[in-house]
């Protein structure tokens, strides 16, 4: 459970309330392309990515699901029926084997009873993760398609508005799935990493892509 407590969310409240979190909080395992949760799911609680990958997908009406995000330990997803009371507007699945923790509506509704203030602290969560969605907005705003796929490769490996120092994951993912994540087409981001790795920012391995060089890659979403 220390990546909850050194990154993400949690790792911001007061002591107190982390250990609250955690005594009512229950871990439970996923093996790789489980789904937490699905579009349109009952209202239920949060979870917080205690080890492991997990990818966020969303489905505007009358399109097809589309992988927006990948989520590594110290991140916390789901407390969009906390806040509204409305079924699952996005899907979570493990992208590989991982462990999270949950806290149901009924244990986050007990937490703020027993400490009113609390409240705020997941109005704090749902607003943070509203600022790394608008980030992703903006993102998919960049008109040139290099700009597009550097953005989504920085936030594919962990780099978003609330990690901005956080050290780099390996993005395990296809070329059509970053293709996905930057909206480009999948020749447009096979050729964009060739050149990418010649001049030395990327490094592309078997199955994934490791960033050497985030900056330089920053100054290419410069539109």
């Amino acid at each position: 459970m220390e990546a909850l407590l050194q990154q993400g969310w949690l790792s911001r409240c007061p002591p107190d309330f982390q250990q609250a979190v955690l005594e009512r909080g229950k871990a439970q395992r996923y093996a790789a392309r489980d789904f937490v949760f699905h579009l349109g799911d009952a209202p239920a609680g949060i979870y917080g990515i205690a080890a492991g990958t997990f990818g966020v997908t969303v489905a505007p009406e009358r399109n097809v699901p589309r992988l927006s995000l990948l989520l590594y330990p110290g991140a916390w997803f789901g407390e969009g029926p906390l806040m509204t009371g409305q079924r699952r507007r996005v899907a979570t699945q493990a992208h590989t084997a991982g462990e999270v923790i949950y806290l149901s509506i009924e244990e986050v509704n007990a937490l703020c009873d027993a400490v009113p203030a609390w409240h705020r602290l997941f109005g704090m969560l749902a607003f943070e993760n509203l600022a790394v969605a608008a980030n992703i907005v903006t993102d998919l705003q960049l008109r040139r398609s290099e700009a597009r796929l550097a953005a989504a490769l920085l936030r594919a490996a962990g780099r978003t508005v609330l990690t901005l120092d956080r050290a780099l994951f390996p993005v395990r993912l296809s070329q059509a799935e970053l293709g996905e994540l930057a909206n480009v087409s999948r020749q447009v981001v096979n050729g964009t990493l060739r050149r990418w790795q010649a001049a030395g920012w990327i490094e592309v391995r078997y199955g994934e892509v490791v960033v050497h060089d985030p900056e330089r890659l920053l100054d290419r979403t410069s539109d």
